[in-house]
């Protein structure tokens, strides 16, 4: 088991297309999310200082979310990379680690689950068996982000801004991506709550295609200075 000690600085890659996001305490229904668990998840203000969507992990209320990506964006998907984001922590001690977010794609499957132990630290589990773990001190909202590399075909574990782990999941290929789901798990049955205040899924260029786009727009502003003159 690792423990963590990272900063709070979040890292901001490229320009992407943002395919769905869930933000604050913003019902998750209303933003294109289906809930395909047992139960609702309810709005929390002001949580240290945050607005959040709280999943209880409880066997009669688990709600779990889920977006299905449209042909268009399954189609954008193929070959690119991508970012999968979000901001939360579990607010119970000695949580179960029952609270997930995946990431299913047509060959691969990509996820972290995330629980809390019994001094209260929160800690998340990844890895292609979900045997990895990493532990971060306390009980507060931390940003997590897989993030995947077409180029060097590798996804990397992001935790508040510094990459913690590389190549993370091995012999999982997708060739394009198809769902996201988030929440609480099916492995219910505590009275575990996870406050999530962020989850998003952003389609990123590859660096080729963005080096491409910073000469056109160098070469736009060029053209542009000279029409001045």
């Amino acid at each position: 088991m690792a423990t963590l000690f990272v900063s709070a600085v979040v890292p901001v890659f490229g320009q992407g297309t943002l395919v769905i996001q869930h933000s604050g305490a913003t019902d998750p229904v209303t933003e294109g999310f289906q809930n395909e668990g047992h139960g609702n998840g309810y709005a929390v203000i002001n949580d240290m200082g945050v607005n959040a969507w709280v999943t209880p992990g409880i066997s009669t209320n688990f709600p779990h979310y889920y977006y299905g990506l449209t042909p268009q964006q399954r189609a954008e998907s193929a070959g690119a990379g991508w970012i999968l984001s979000a901001d939360l922590r579990i607010t119970t001690t000695n949580s179960f680690p029952l609270f997930n977010l995946i990431l299913e794609g047509y060959g691969g499957s990509y996820g972290l689950d995330f629980g809390s132990d019994s001094n209260g630290d929160q800690y998340v589990i990844y890895g292609s068996g979900r045997t990895d773990r990493a532990t971060l001190p306390g009980s507060n909202y931390s940003n997590y982000q897989l993030i995947y590399n077409a180029s060097a075909d590798m996804v990397s574990l992001w935790v508040d801004g510094v990459e913690y782990a590389n190549n993370i999941f091995t012999n999982q290929h997708e060739t394009y991506l198809i769902d996201v789901q988030w929440g609480s798990g099916y492995n219910v049955g505590h009275n575990d709550l996870a406050n999530w205040n962020l989850v998003s899924l952003e389609i990123t260029p590859e660096p080729s295609t963005m080096a491409l786009f910073g000469l056109g727009a160098l070469i736009l502003a060029a053209r542009r200075i000279r029409g001045r003159h």
